[in-house]
């Protein structure tokens, strides 16, 4: 059975498709998730996808990541200002999320990252080999 925050989910999402016009194969075809993926998370079958999924979700259908994975319950990531900055982290559960980024890539992925709500507040460089 699914909770209203699972329709809202897939009704956001399916609501972005049909907006471009887009089939299930294209929608697929565009994400890289896979069109039965897409249809469960659409129908609420599927409950709260993976951050992978929303992740790709949020960039083929232009949607920010920050309001996609609130409405899957991953996160409430709160009010951001005009700078894209949480108005008060007093209230709100901060994350550590760790990235592999292509080296020179950094300010790439810190733009794509704040065009979609999320804000990087430090970047570390380690020494893998």
């Amino acid at each position: 059975m699914s909770t209203a925050t699972d329709v809202v989910l897939g009704d956001r999402l399916k609501a972005a498709r049909k907006h471009f016009r887009w089939s299930l194969r294209e929608a697929e075809r565009r994400s890289g998730v896979p069109n039965a993926h897409i249809s469960q998370i659409e129908t609420g079958a599927i409950r709260q996808p993976g951050t992978g999924v929303l992740i790709r979700l949020a960039a083929a259908y232009e949607i920010p990541l920050a309001e996609l994975l609130a409405l899957a319950g991953h996160a409430d990531f709160g009010t951001l200002n005009e700078h894209g900055h949480l108005d008060d982290y007093a209230n709100h559960e901060l994350w550590n999320v760790v990235a592999y980024v292509p080296r020179g890539r950094e300010g790439e992925v810190c733009e794509f990252l704040a065009a979609h709500g999320i804000e990087v507040y430090r970047m570390y460089q380690n020494q893998v080999g």
